[in-house]
Formats: structure tokens, sequence, C-alpha cells
């Protein structure tokens, strides 16, 4: 598998990183996988055998109990973390120790000190971290932290502490609006950042126009790493690209050959990722930056924003581009479901969509008709193309009354076929 570095590898720091897994007296982890591999630690101290360490996979971490894989004394461990488990539908625990500098500006240099945070992982485990990391920038910014679950009183938060800036999901932002717009002001909002799920063309155009006066930025985060590890720098976002530089903290960023973004990432001491597999797909960018550093585009998540069946290709960014069209009436509040069916001739690929919204057969009959007319799987064939050719059966409507999928980053595609 081929791997291409986006920027100059800190062997040193790794040959460090690698030295105290290996000889670290609290967990076995990395060196019982690494003597697996074939390993020895005289192979470690050479430069060349980073591109030979076997991957770390996010399952072998979920099936190993988060104490076997610390690496500070359990005494020194200063808060611990869950992923919401969207994509594995388990949640994966990871232990922090305390880091004396995250090494980033939450204002991104654009002049914002109120900074509204409405991301569930920030809101629930990570928020004394956002306030660190606020502090140390030195910008005079602070966070506040809203109420996920209850998003008028949000607004009036955001409203009582003249906010001028929204950290959100692309999902919260496009909810919130409303009572943003009834409680306070939207152009009082002069940066959206976003995080947590993909944020397609149509979507920012929309939001763009929700907050016409805010600077739409993507970041890119998780909870097994605990911090922003991708943003762009103010000259990307006053170009309005969209695309990112890595984190100085970040040892190593590959990019494998299918796209997939592999970190490694030793801030936390507690649980170093070494080559870690983030599942999430990039690609290097053209575009140049007078600041030097190395850029990506995203490309989306492994297995949630692309369905391949049968040699069609079902892509989350057409989906939203049409159901967009929509949003008056139907909002986020939609799930395109993929099943096999058996038929008297064979197995039938079968397309549910899933609305919850009252039942209306006028709505139903036309986002099919949408669907089918404007959904392209390549540049020349559509959904309705696909269905005249036997490839996918005719899709259905089904309203209901809560989407069938439950997540915390909302989900569009949703593929039940093996």
């Amino acid at each position: 598998m081929d791997t291409g570095f986006m920027d100059k590898i800190s062997f040193p720091k790794i040959k460090e990183v690698l030295k105290m897994v290996w000889d670290s007296p609290h967990a076995i982890f990395y060196r019982k996988k690494y003597e697996q591999a074939g390993l020895t630690p005289d192979l470690l101290v050479d430069p060349s055998i980073f591109l030979k360490l076997p991957f770390l996979e996010r399952s072998e971490l979920q099936a190993t109990d988060p104490l076997q894989r610390l690496y500070i004394p359990r005494e020194e461990i200063y808060f611990a973390a869950y992923s919401s488990g969207t994509t594995s539908q388990m949640p994966l625990i990871t232990y922090y120790a305390k880091i004396p500098n995250y090494q980033f500006d939450p204002t991104l240099g654009l002049g914002v000190q109120r900074l509204f945070f409405l991301f569930p992982p920030i809101n629930k485990h990570f928020s004394h971290t956002l306030a660190q990391q606020c502090d140390e920038a030195g910008t005079g910014s602070y966070p506040i932290f809203g109420d996920i679950y209850n998003l008028p009183n949000s607004a009036v938060i955001a409203q009582r502490c003249e906010a001028d800036a929204l950290f959100a999901t692309p999902t919260l932002a496009f909810m919130l609006h409303p009572y943003v717009q009834k409680y306070y002001d939207p152009g009082k909002l002069h940066l959206v950042g976003l995080c947590g799920e993909t944020l397609s063309a149509a979507r920012r155009e929309q939001l763009q126009k929700l907050y016409p006066a805010a600077k739409i930025v993507n970041l890119y985060a998780s909870s097994e790493i605990g911090q922003y590890i991708l943003f762009p720098c103010k000259e990307l976002i006053e170009k309005d690209l969209e695309l990112f530089h890595p984190h100085p903290a970040l040892l190593a960023t590959e990019l494998l050959d299918t796209g997939e973004l592999v970190i490694t990432y030793a801030g936390n001491a507690a649980m170093p990722l070494i080559r870690y597999r983030t599942g999430d797909m990039f690609a290097y960018a053209d575009a140049q930056c007078s600041c030097g550093k190395p850029t990506l585009q995203w490309k989306g998540r492994v297995n949630a924003d692309v369905v391949r069946i049968a040699g069609m290709e079902f892509k989350l960014t057409d989906l939203e581009r049409i159901m967009v069209s929509f949003a008056d009436t139907i909002g986020d509040r939609y799930q395109v479901h993929f099943y096999q069916k058996l038929q008297s001739g064979g197995v039938e690929t079968e397309m549910i969509v899933e609305l919850a919204v009252p039942s209306n057969n006028e709505l139903g009959a036309s986002v099919i008709d949408t669907l089918m007319h404007t959904w392209h799987l390549t540049s020349y064939v559509t959904l309705g193309d696909a269905v005249m050719k036997g490839m996918i059966l005719k899709p259905q409507v089904k309203f209901v009354d809560a989407l069938s999928t439950k997540t915390e980053k909302t989900r569009h595609l949703i593929n039940h076929i093996d």
C-alpha cells in the first residue's frame, strides 16, 4: 500500500515515543503488537522502520480495555473521554494525560472572542480543554457552552453572552438558526466553525445564507485525538478555500493510496496514537499558501459518505445537494437506507427513503421523482436509469415518527448490505 507524506516526519520524536511504548512499565499494548509483527527494540531506532510499523486500527482500541493501553500511572489520569460510536455502534474510551500546551488558537486569527460551542464531544468532556486553549492563545477569547438538547435556551445563552462565533456540527448549526433568528441575530456571528460531519457544498452554501456575516470554516478533530488537528490558516479562510493544514503537534501525517488519513500523535501521553488509521478520506491540494504549510482537502468518511453497491456509487454530497430543495419541509429529517431483498429472480437492491415528517403522499412522490431524475450515479447514469436497467428497485418512501438509525452525528446514507 503506497503512502505519501504531507509533511516532514519528526523522526527524533517518533523514536522517543517508540522507545517509551516499548519500555513502558504501564502497558504492553504496542510492544505486543510490534513483537507480533516481528519487530525488535534495536530495529525501532532506524528511521526507515517507521514505514514498516503496522497500522493502528480503531477496532484494536475498542477490543482492548482502556486500562490495558494506558501509558501513564493510573493516578496521573487527567480525565476520560469517549466517542459517540456513530460508525461502530460502540463507544471508544480514551484516557488523557494533562497536556501542557495545545498549540491551537480557537479564534483562527479572525478576531472573534466570545466562542459559542454546540458540538457534542466538546460539550460532553472537552470543555475544560477549550478553556485552556483559549487562555494559552492569549487573544482574550473564552468559550461559552450551549445546551445541545435545548436549542432555544442555547440561542438565549448566545444572545445574553453576546457570542460572536459558533462552533457546531453542520446539522446543529442549521437547527440552531431559527432560534438565533428569534432570540438573537445571525449577523452577530462572524465565524461558524464546523466539525463532526461532512460539510457538503450544498450545506455550506445553505449555512452561508443563514449566517451571512460569518466565515464558514471546516475543522477536523476526533474524540480519540482530543483536539483539532486539521484547520485552515487565516489566508485560506479569507480566500474561502475548503482546505486544511496539519497541526504541528502531529509527528507524522500520511495519506494512503486510498486517500485515508493516517496520523501519529503523541500529545496525549496516556495513549499515543502511532500510525492510526482515522477512517477519513482526504486528498493533497494544489493550492499555494504563503504560510508554506502543506494542505489537505476533505473527501469524506469511510462507509458513511459513499455507498458502493453492485457497481453503483451513491454519494452523500449528491444526496444533500438534491434534498436541500426540500429543506423548508423536511430539513435534516431524512435517511436513505440500502437493503438486499430476495425476489423470485434473485437478490435485488432496495432503497428506502425515511422521512421523519407527517405523512404526505404528494411530498413523497415529489422526493422520489426528484431523486430518480437528478441523482447521478455517474456522469451519464441517473438513479432512474439504474432502476430502468434493473440495477436497483425503485425507491420507496417511508414516513416515520423518528429516523430508524439514531446517531449523535447526523447520517443520511445507511448501508445495511454486508
